[in-house]
């Protein structure tokens, strides 16, 4: 097989194995989400969710770039592992292993390394609509998860102040993506899933 082809299927099955990281939201019958469903989640949230931006924004956005940054967003958890969104200690000590992971991910493509490379850092230093916009999906996923399949948030310590405090300053770029926040959230603490 031709070199660049081998490279690209020893990826392919790299990337698989994002299937088998699990975050900490549950189905109803007691199977864990992985990463990799929560990134297809986030992909279609932030496809669709592209043009209400645009309007509400008055600008132009790169959806390639979005549904790309999506996909690759959590592909460092592979290696570095999935933290909750309310462990902000857990979050600041796993920095150096995803810019690790993020290195070796680089290394392990060639013709499209720099791409990935810098997509990751684009959505990491939100640096840009685009890369708030997914960062808000990847945010809001966890949300429509959690009341799709009555997962609460029991014993995690996640009450409605706490999930306001982490998600809107996420979610503020954009009165859709607040707008979609807020009523998710009620939706939480109309059906009780909060930590009491």
């Amino acid at each position: 097989m031709n070199p660049k082809l081998q490279q690209l299927v020893d990826f392919f099955k790299y990337q698989n194995r994002l299937k088998m990281v699990h975050r900490n939201n549950w189905d109803k019958e007691g199977r864990k989400e992985s990463s990799a469903e929560h990134s297809w989640s986030v992909a279609m949230m932030a496809w669709l969710l592209t043009k209400p931006v645009e309007e509400e924004l008055g600008i132009k956005l790169e959806q390639n770039s979005i549904l790309k940054m999506a996909l690759v967003h959590d592909l460092v958890e592979i290696d570095a592992g999935d933290v909750e969104a309310w462990d902000k200690s857990g979050r600041e000590a796993i920095k150096n292993e995803e810019m690790l992971a993020i290195e070796e991910i680089a290394d392990r493509l060639d013709g499209t390394s720099g791409e990935v490379y810098r997509l990751w850092i684009e959505h990491d230093e939100l640096n840009s609509v685009e890369s708030k916009l997914v960062k808000a999906c990847d945010q809001l996923c966890p949300l429509v998860y959690r009341i799709v399949f009555g997962n609460s948030y029991q014993g995690t310590g996640m009450n409605r102040a706490k999930l306001d405090s982490i998600f809107l300053p996420i979610v503020d770029f954009s009165q859709v993506t607040r707008e979609i926040y807020l009523s998710l959230a009620t939706e939480l603490e109309q059906n009780n899933l909060f930590d009491l």
